[in-house]
């Protein structure tokens, strides 16, 4: 296999080298002088410029969500034949949980007919091929969805002969018993007769479906509920008039830092990732206890989520996250939230999955300002509780395409989302006043 340096030395990179084997990984390069030096995972942390004057031969794997900038560098220095980036592995690779459950279980899909070959040319179509070969004894063709890939092929076919690379013009679908997709986006290939997921298949796997989520579904058909985010322009007198309304919440993440404040309760609390929370909350439930309803991504692995079933019984349960990144394509939008939700760059998008699923219609946003650091301008932003600025860090596109998503699944399926926040960016929605909701 070949071996690469990873782009990266943030929480991405460093979730990205457990999920692959140790040995391909020579190191990192990161752009922040802090950390340029120390090592991770045993592996040393290097600047760019000495990336080109030791390694320049290596392969690199972009792993950053946000990868824009570093392409271009990329290009102005003739690297493209040898880079990959990590948004086109599973989401998988970017879990905090080990993800051998979902290799084995790529594995076994691994079928044994004669002529093999692999739509999609990745670092993740590479480590497939590596396993067919493993299992097979023969090399599957490779077949590029892109055709700017030529010259990687090429540097590719020059280090690893015995596999056949071709460019999808090239490639005689028909000629082959079985094609493994390992795309994210729809292509021509996908829905033939010999075509085997092995991308968009975490809904196949057994161990991410709760069932218990099942019961769920359109439990409150037909009736309104706020989706309550934690943007600077929430107000406590907002939450005091839905509590007095009696209004079906869902919230999310730090909204428990108003409890002290307001009588209101979410009827839902939601979070994918807790260790983005701070305050020791992994080990303490008290701060979000008072929800009726509690529900955690099962990001957190099996050990925390027996934990929160012995201490909150029936208020707690799980769901699937599936971490898939998109940043050229819009995020799919789950129509069945037992066998999981899917990324968006916010859990607001989690909300609005699970509100779906449960029937609601219309589902009005509070606090969903959508104001800080659109396009990576830098702009700055605060929570509801917060004193002082700060710069945002939310991922700009990701979060776009969510929206975008949520909206085309809603207008496909006569769902009204109404933007009641005060003020904010967020347009993709229609707009209400929320003064006037009640």
């Amino acid at each position: 296999m070949i071996r690469y340096f990873i782009w990266g030395a943030g929480e991405i990179g460093k979730r990205f080298i457990t999920h692959v084997p140790n040995e391909d990984v020579l190191g990192f390069i990161d752009n922040d002088v802090n950390k340029i030096g120390k090592t991770i995972e045993g592996k040393p942390v290097i600047s760019f410029s000495e990336y080109m004057d030791k390694y320049n031969d290596s392969y690199l794997i972009v792993c950053v969500f946000l990868y824009e900038k570093i392409l271009e560098i990329i290009r102005e220095n003739n690297l493209e034949d040898r880079t990959f980036v990590c948004t086109d592995f599973p989401g998988e690779w970017f879990d905090i949980q080990d993800n051998g459950e979902f290799i084995e279980f790529i594995k076994g899909k691994i079928k044994r007919e004669e002529k093999q070959a692999i739509y999609g040319f990745s670092l993740y179509s590479l480590y497939l091929a590596e396993w067919i070969y493993s299992e097979t004894g023969k090399p599957p063709v490779l077949i590029s969805d892109n055709e700017s890939h030529k010259t990687k092929i090429l540097r590719f076919h020059n280090k690893y002969p015995e596999y056949t690379l071709l460019t999808e013009k090239e490639a005689n679908p028909g000629a082959y018993d079985v094609i493994y997709n390992t795309c994210k986006k729809k292509n021509s290939l996908c829905g033939l007769h010999n075509t085997v997921e092995m991308y968009n298949c975490s809904d196949e796997i057994s161990k991410y479906t709760n069932e218990q989520l099942c019961m769920l579904k359109n439990l409150y058909s037909g009736k309104r509920c706020f989706i309550v985010a934690t943007g600077p322009s929430l107000k406590i007198e907002d939450l005091d008039m839905l509590h007095n309304n009696q209004e079906i919440c869902l919230s999310m993440n730090s909204i428990f830092k108003c409890y002290s404040m307001t009588q209101w309760r979410p009827d839902y609390w939601l979070c994918g990732d807790i260790s983005g929370l701070t305050g020791g909350i992994q080990d303490d439930v008290s701060l979000f206890s008072e929800a009726k309803n509690i529900i955690l991504s099962d990001s957190i692995g099996e050990e925390q989520i027996e934990k929160y079933k012995e201490r909150l019984g029936e208020r707690f349960t799980w769901y699937h996250l599936h971490r898939q990144v998109h940043i050229d394509t819009k995020p799919h939008f789950s129509i069945d939230i037992s066998k999981g939700t899917y990324y968006g760059g916010t859990i607001t998008y989690t909300c609005l999955q699970f509100a779906a699923y449960m029937g609601f219609n219309p589902i009005y946003l509070l606090g969903v300002d959508y104001s800080g650091g659109k396009k990576n301008s830098g702009k700055k932003y605060t929570h509801f509780y917060e004193e002082s600025v700060k710069v945002a860090t939310f991922f700009e596109p990701i979060v776009e395409k969510a929206y975008l998503a949520a909206k085309d699944f809603a207008d496909s399926h006569n769902i009204q989302i109404i933007n009641a926040t005060r003020g904010g960016e967020l347009e993709f929605f229609d707009r209400a006043d929320f003064d006037s909701l009640f």
